[in-house]
This record gives structure tokens, C-alpha cells and sequence, in this order.
């Protein structure tokens, strides 16, 4: 029985974390994509830029926040991590990394018009139900002397 409520505790508290995780909103705006010219450059989380890496710069995310940006012209999507600020020209919500403009066919375009949002590991979201469900299913009977 203590066992029981101590797994309880423990999953309620991880339903909490994971909870503060799941994204609050969808972003919809312009994407542009680095240029040339930045290839091996710092950013501003200190990280190299690397055109053949899935990062991007977005203005609010904290370093290392992996995003799912889907292009609403195609349907494409891909997953990339934040690496640096920016931009900083209205309308527009992220800057992606050559190799990811790539994926989603905007490199001819230049820019496009997505959907930002933040990506949760499926895993993550598999422990997040299991522990909401546990909760509504399990009964704490009280201890028996």
C-alpha cells in the first residue's frame, strides 16, 4: 500500500513536469531560412550554425527547446532545436537552417508561411497519460491495522 501511494506521488509529480511542457499555443506566421553567408557563425546561444543541421532561431523559446515548424503550403514538417534569437522583422516567427528549408521545399521561395509549435517527445506524452490514468483508475483504500 505504501508503495502504491508513493508511485502515485511520484507519476503525480512527473504529470506536472511533463504538463508545464506541453506547448500553450501555435504559432502561424512567416518562416525565412539562414543564408549563406552565416554558415559557421556563433548564434546566440554560443552554438556554431551549421547549414546541415535541423536548428532555428525564434525569439521566445529557451536554447535547446526543440520545435515542430509545418509548412501550410505542403504539409511538410520537420523537428528542429533552438539555437539562437531572432527574427526580428514583423510577421515573421522562426529562422530555419538551410537543411530544413530544404525539407520543407521552401528553399526556391525563400520564405513561406507556417506553424510553429513546441515538439513533445511521443514518449513523453505516452508517461503523461499512463499517470493520468492511473490516477482516475486506483482507488487508495485506507490501511487496515
Amino acid at each position: 500500500m505504501k508503495s502504491t501511494l508513493t508511485l502515485l506521488l511520484f507519476l503525480s509529480l512527473c504529470a506536472s513536469v511533463i504538463k508545464a511542457q506541453i506547448p500553450s499555443k501555435v504559432e502561424t506566421g512567416k518562416a525565412t531560412y539562414y543564408g549563406k553567408k552565416f554558415n559557421n557563425r556563433k548564434t546566440a546561444s554560443g552554438a556554431i550554425y551549421k547549414r546541415d543541421i535541423f536548428v532555428c532561431a525564434h525569439r521566445t523559446y529557451p536554447f535547446g527547446t526543440k520545435l515542430l515548424i509545418k509548412n501550410l503550403k505542403n504539409d511538410k514538417e520537420v523537428i528542429v532545436e533552438v539555437i539562437d534569437r531572432g527574427p526580428f522583422k514583423k510577421g515573421r516567427v522562426v529562422d530555419i537552417s538551410y537543411i530544413a528549408a530544404k525539407e520543407l521545399d521552401m528553399i526556391h521561395h525563400g520564405v513561406t508561411t507556417v506553424e510553429v509549435s513546441e515538439y513533445i517527445i511521443p514518449d513523453t506524452l505516452n508517461l503523461l497519460e499512463a499517470s493520468i490514468q492511473l490516477k482516475t483508475d486506483t482507488i487508495v483504500e485506507p490501511l487496515a491495522n
